[in-house]
């Protein structure tokens, strides 16, 4: 009888077991499905002097009118998934954030800068100097369509020295 009891409770104690794992891996699978469905935004496009169309992700959560507004420009050979853990972040401070893919990149966290494959593919200029056009419209294009408070502009690599370039340049 003893024996019996034991090899119930371990009966038990196993089915427990299994029920505690099955639970702990389907909210792990739904956490992951979560995070990877997270809805960032809109993707959305512009145009820069040349005709480039630009592409840029909004990250907006804030009401425009009254949110700073955070251009996100990526470092050489990336792009706009630079931003994609920052950006949300930015948001919980209680910024509103567009990141810009610039002509000159690649990819990065698995989104492709469309920029500069547009710019290869029609034979404008992609180097890291010629994406101060990108900069520049990407400035106008947030002011003229969001009119925010306040407008700041956050560069990783290159892009930092063409934000001070185009803040150097522009001294209102």
């Amino acid at each position: 009888m003893l024996k019996k009891k034991k090899v119930d409770i371990r009966r038990r104690l196993l089915i427990f077991s299994a029920f505690i794992v099955l639970a702990i891996t389907v909210l792990f699978f739904q956490a992951l499905i979560s995070v990877m469905t997270e809805d960032n935004g809109e993707t959305i496009t512009f145009k820069s002097a040349d005709g480039l169309l630009i592409t840029a992700d909004l990250y907006l959560k804030h009401d425009t009118s009254t949110a700073p507004l955070v251009l996100m420009f990526h470092q050489d050979n990336w792009s706009r998934g630079e931003y994609t853990e920052i950006a949300p972040q930015f948001n919980e401070l209680g910024y509103n954030c567009i990141a810009v893919d610039l002509r000159a990149g690649s990819e990065v966290l698995g989104v492709t800068n469309e920029t500069a494959e547009l710019a290869q593919e029609s034979g404008k200029p992609h180097s890291p100097v010629d994406a101060l056009l990108d900069v520049k419209a990407a400035i106008n294009y947030a002011i003229s369509t969001y009119e925010p408070p306040l407008l700041l502009a956050l560069g990783s690599s290159y892009s930092s020295g063409l934000i001070l370039r185009v803040a150097g340049d522009s001294p209102t």
